[in-house]
């Protein structure tokens, strides 16, 4: 086992240094009218639907800072003796986002007070990053591709100035002249990727309704994020607050007013939903617990179901006849193998029928779940549907805690099912594909300020991923000697155009990621220095089946005249079991 593992000691000495995970970060300087500086002043940051205060005391250069804010609307009050008490209302803080607001005072009576609403920040001049943030409100707001799949909120990406790839996902977007699956993706303060190899979310995102913003550090990220070369997705998951909120969504599409494709005899059948419902508020349990202004949840649980029918796919089938070994009305001629004589010439089958006693046994159960030609002659005899679909069920809790005035908790868990079916083409099971990539995402978050000038934020995380691929869903528990294991061998035919039966690339990936971090926030009279270490383990399982139960090749040669062209048929070499060629694999299981 291969442990990749990575500890970054960093130190910054700047205006403002923003957490930049899933906090943001608050800072100012208290003066009075004349500019000059009011130390000792009580600075609170209220947040207003939660209804917790944090507070600080201005240190001797009238300098404040919280370092670890969580996202929403705030309000932030200033008090100091001789001058009137200073409230400025409206504030947002957004994840990764340091906002300076320096406070003004008044003379007058604490009692007597000046309000001030906030307005938009034009430019952030605390920081040099320069990044693209999506909120709630554009989540909800700004149109979205209905694609096959649940919805995807990284595929905002394309919003951040530069990025170009997949409107629908996040794996391949190039990020700022970044390379594809070069970006960074963390999700409430830990990193979220499905392996290490891939540093992104791709199949492991979370649901689009968990979602409550996050921040694409396009250019300079801060220091801590120095695995990438592709910019750092900063998310936040929604949370609960001090009243009871919740939303049920239903998006649904499908085919009746399609268009049929061009030169297609019908339209495709296409039928898609996306559900889900939230719920978020205090923790309250009658009669034993109140969490108003101090614990809160949110929970969501979000569905997806689609089957797609794309119309006129076609495949050539052995016809009813041919299973029986009757290749009378076929133009190929078929030959003996065991007739030749010391030349090499061969008998013909009496009537080009194979004999039932010779016909192999392996044949007969392939053909017992191979459907019948549907359509006349011999080639594209059948026609069907290739048939795509996706079942998924993700559900996400959430739970925020204020222990006391210098504790916060915070925990979040995400557990993501999907079944998933792909095709190869018409033929029901042989040719379908099934896999179901899995996920399980934790974590934990505990902010201590340890004095109002020191603050240190911890976060713990780890995403399992598993995803159990099997190339072919018909499984006849058909084991060929020699082969490694049972179930249904693929069988390829070389000439007369017939379909390959069955397919044999198995294989199941799992991933374990842990990833920890620490961050120390110190605040020195006009500076504000961050040390952190990061500590991340990746580990890798990979379980390949390919050609365990074998690829088998059949070609005419086997029921053939030799040097005689157009003679001999690789369906009535199938029928006799003579294989052309094979390839039976057993590969190692992989652990990196």
């Amino acid at each position: 086992m291969k442990i990749r593992c990575r500890a970054l000691l960093l130190a910054l000495s700047c205006c403002a240094a923003a957490h930049a995970q899933s906090v943001g970060v608050v800072t100012g300087l208290v003066t009075d009218s004349s500019g000059a500086v009011v130390p000792s002043g009580k600075v609170s940051l209220k947040a207003v639907t939660a209804g917790i205060v944090s507070t600080q005391t201005a240190n001797q250069v009238g300098s404040y800072h919280f370092p670890s804010v969580l996202y929403g609307p705030y309000e932030l009050s200033v008090e100091a003796a001789g001058f009137k008490t200073y409230l400025r209302t409206g504030l947002a803080v957004e994840t990764g986002v340091t906002l300076r607001i320096d406070v003004a005072l008044e003379v007058g009576a604490v009692q007597d007070s000046v309000r001030v609403t906030a307005e938009a920040l034009l430019l952030n001049q605390e920081t040099s990053s320069v990044g693209t943030q999506v909120n709630q409100q554009m989540l909800n707001t700004l149109p979205f591709q209905l694609s096959g799949a649940m919805r995807n909120p990284f595929a905002f990406l394309r919003l951040t100035p530069g990025a170009q790839g997949n409107s629908s996902s996040a794996g391949d977007t190039r990020i700022a002249g970044g390379r594809a699956l070069a970006s960074e993706v963390f999700v409430d303060g830990v990193q979220m990727t499905y392996n290490a190899s891939q540093s992104v979310a791709d199949v492991a995102h979370p649901p689009y309704d968990t979602i409550a913003e996050f921040r694409v550090e396009a250019v300079l990220p801060p220091a801590e994020y120095g695995r990438t070369s592709g910019g750092v997705v900063l998310t936040t998951s929604r949370s609960g607050a001090n009243n009871f909120h919740g939303n049920a969504l239903l998006l649904l599409r499908n085919g009746i007013l399609d268009a049929r494709r061009y030169n297609a005899r019908t339209a495709d059948i296409t039928r898609q939903g996306e559900f889900s419902g939230s719920l978020g508020g205090p923790v309250w349990i009658p009669k034993l617990y109140n969490g108003r202004n101090r614990t809160f949840f949110f929970t969501n649980y979000t569905g997806f179901r689609r089957a797609s029918l794309v119309q006129g796919a076609t495949s050539t089938v052995a016809t009813e006849a041919m299973r029986r070994g009757d290749f009378s009305a076929n133009s190929q001629r078929t030959f003996d193998p065991l007739t030749a004589d010391a030349n090499g010439q061969r008998t013909q089958f009496p009537g080009n029928v194979i004999p039932a006693a010779r016909l192999s046994a392996h044949a007969g159960k392939i053909n017992a779940v191979t459907p019948l030609p549907n359509a006349p002659g011999f080639a594209t005899n059948y026609l069907g549907q290739n048939r795509t679909g996706e079942d998924s069920d993700s559900g996400f809790v959430r739970l925020d805690h204020q222990l006391a005035e210098p504790h916060r908790l915070s925990g979040t868990y995400r557990h993501q099912n999907r079944l998933r079916l792909a095709t190869n083409g018409p033929l029901p099971a042989l040719d379908e594909i099934i896999d179901g990539p899995n996920t399980r995402n934790a974590s934990l978050g505990h902010d201590w300020i340890v004095k109002p000038t020191l603050v240190n934020r911890f976060n713990f995380g780890f995403t399992w991923f598993q995803n159990n691929r099997r190339e072919t869903i018909a499984d006849i528990g058909l084991k060929v000697p020699g082969a490694f294991s049972a179930g249904l061998p693929a069988s390829t035919f070389a000439g007369q155009g017939m379909s390959q039966l069955g397919y044999d690339s198995d294989r199941t990936p799992t991933n374990f990621n842990w990833n920890i971090q620490e961050a120390l926030s110190w605040s020195k009279g006009k500076h504000n220095f961050k040390f952190g270490g990061r500590y991340d383990r990746y580990t890798t399982n990979f379980r390949p089946r390919t050609n365990e139960e074998g690829t088998y090749n059949f070609s005419q040669f086997g029921t053939s005249q030799p040097q005689v062209n157009g003679t001999g048929h690789s369906y009535a070499s199938f029928m006799l079991g003579l294989v052309n060629s094979a390839t039976v694999v057993k590969a190692l299981a992989q652990k990196d």
